[in-house]
């Protein structure tokens, strides 16, 4: 058997969220009452996904990552693998870049990148919710990402392949990043950043999330579609 690769923690790429569009509260536009989830829950099926850095590597790219992993989620959840070619999973980033960083690599602001993500055709809706309803939507079979303030320890921690929060957590906000739920038990969350899924602490979760944020996959008679999709259309322009 070939020796495992080697985890490299990549970059960064979340900007603050306070200046940038708002983000839907995905609770107004509910028909049906949430779901209780699974005690615990793979989303990824059990299928072998080949994560990839998908750029984060060499670019602030994460929250562009991360909607990537999300997508590859969702097939997984119908028995399928995919993959992305680099350019095209950069093609909405270098554009966010252009629009609002002055062409700079310089990282997004949540609300706005899923406003640019919408406009472009790419995601059906998204919005944010409490972190407590966050496994619920997942249940429904959405994506979830979550806007995370990493601590000073996190990246060694995960090329170690130690669960984040497994010492005192303390969040730096200078350390904003975006990572894709692939998974819970009753006593910790998993996540997939940098190409690789890596567990954290509940105590992680709580203190390290800031935002987080629901990508819709499908329409049912769980949210009002209508609803949503006016809402989004009506919000200000972002702010890189």
């Amino acid at each position: 058997m070939p020796p495992p690769v080697p985890r490299q923690a990549g970059l960064l790429g979340r900007k603050p969220p306070h200046t940038g569009a708002p983000l839907p509260r995905m609770g107004d536009f509910l028909k049906a009452p949430l779901p209780t989830p699974a005690p615990s829950a793979d989303l990824t099926n059990g299928l072998p996904i080949v994560w990839g850095m998908l750029g984060n590597d060499v670019h602030s790219d994460c929250a562009d990552a991360g909607f990537y992993h999300l997508q590859a989620m969702e097939a997984a959840s119908n028995r399928c693998l995919v993959s992305f070619p680099l350019d095209k999973v950069l093609q909405p980033y270098t554009q966010y870049c252009d629009l609002y960083n002055g062409g700079a690599d310089d990282g997004v602001i949540l609300g706005t990148w899923f406003q640019l993500l919408f406009s472009l055709g790419l995601c059906l809706g998204y919005g944010t919710c409490p972190l407590s309803e966050a496994l619920a939507y997942a249940t429904l079979g959405h994506g979830v990402g979550y806007g995370v303030n990493l601590t000073d320890s996190d990246a060694r921690e995960f090329e170690q392949g130690v669960d984040w929060g497994t010492d005192s957590v303390q969040p730096d906000q200078n350390l904003g990043h975006f990572v894709a739920l692939s998974g819970w038990t009753p006593a910790s969350r998993r996540f997939v950043t940098w190409g690789s899924q890596q567990d954290a602490s509940l105590q992680w979760e709580a203190e390290c999330t800031e935002e987080v944020v629901v990508v819709v996959t499908h329409w049912d008679d769980t949210l009002d579609r209508q609803a949503l999709e006016t809402a989004i259309k009506a919000l200000p322009g972002g702010v890189g």
